[in-house]
C-alpha cells in the first residue's frame, strides 16, 4: 500500500472485556479500502472481521468508535494511519486475531480457539501519517514487526494495553515526530 493511505484506529476510555463480549451483537466483514461512507464508521458493540489488509484512501477517514472489535485473519495488517481521534464514549477498542474467541466470540466459525502471538501483522504507520490509539487493546499480532510500528510522522498511545504480541509491542524508531506513550501497559509481548 502506498504512503497516502490513512486509518483511524482510536477510542477513548477503557471498559471490562466481559462487557465487550456481551455487547458485540453483529459480525461485519471488512477488506481493502475502508472509510466512513464505505463500510465505516465502525460502531461500538459490533465485531468486524478483516479478511484482507485494510487501508483508508487519501482524503478519507475511518472512525473506529469505542467498543468496536476488529479481528484480523491470519497474516493480515492495517498498513495505514490514524488522522483523527474518536471523541468521548466508553468502551475499549479491540484489535485482535480471528483466533481470539475470548472477545466477540467465535468469529472464524472454527470452534473454540485461542489467540496466538503473531497471528496477524499489526498496525503500521506509513510515511506522512500518524497512529493515535486511546483506550485500545491491540493483541495477538506482530507477525512481521511490532504490533504498532512505522515510519510515519507520529505515534500516540494513551491508556492502551498492548499484549500477547510476537516481538515488541511498539517500535517508534525512524519516526519523523514525537513518540507519545501515556498510561499504557505492555504485557506478555515476546520482544
Amino acid at each position: 500500500m502506498n504512503a497516502t493511505r490513512r486509518l483511524l484506529t482510536a477510542a477513548l476510555f477503557a471498559a471490562p472485556f466481559s462487557s465487550l463480549a456481551s455487547t458485540a451483537t453483529a459480525q461485519t466483514p471488512l477488506s481493502g479500502d475502508v472509510f466512513d461512507g464505505q463500510a465505516g464508521p465502525l460502531v461500538g458493540g459490533t465485531v468486524y472481521l478483516a479478511s484482507s489488509d485494510l487501508a483508508v484512501p487519501a482524503g478519507q477517514v475511518l472512525t473506529v468508535q469505542p467498543g468496536s472489535i476488529v479481528k484480523f485473519a491470519n497474516g493480515m495488517s492495517c498498513e495505514a494511519l490514524v488522522d483523527l481521534l474518536a471523541a468521548g464514549g466508553t468502551g475499549t477498542t479491540v484489535f485482535t486475531s480471528v483466533l481470539d474467541d475470548s472477545i466477540g466470540g467465535d468469529t472464524g466459525a472454527d470452534g473454540a480457539t485461542s489467540g496466538v502471538p503473531g497471528a496477524w501483522d499489526g498496525l503500521r504507520a506509513l510515511l506522512g501519517s500518524r497512529i493515535v490509539l486511546e483506550g485500545a487493546t491491540p493483541s495477538f499480532g506482530g507477525g512481521v514487526a511490532p504490533i504498532v510500528s512505522g515510519e510515519g510522522d507520529e505515534i500516540e498511545l494513551r491508556d492502551s494495553t498492548l499484549s500477547f504480541n510476537s516481538g515488541a509491542g511498539l517500535d517508534g524508531f525512524g519516526l519523523d515526530a514525537p513518540l507519545t506513550v501515556e498510561g499504557c501497559a505492555f504485557e506478555s509481548n515476546t520482544g
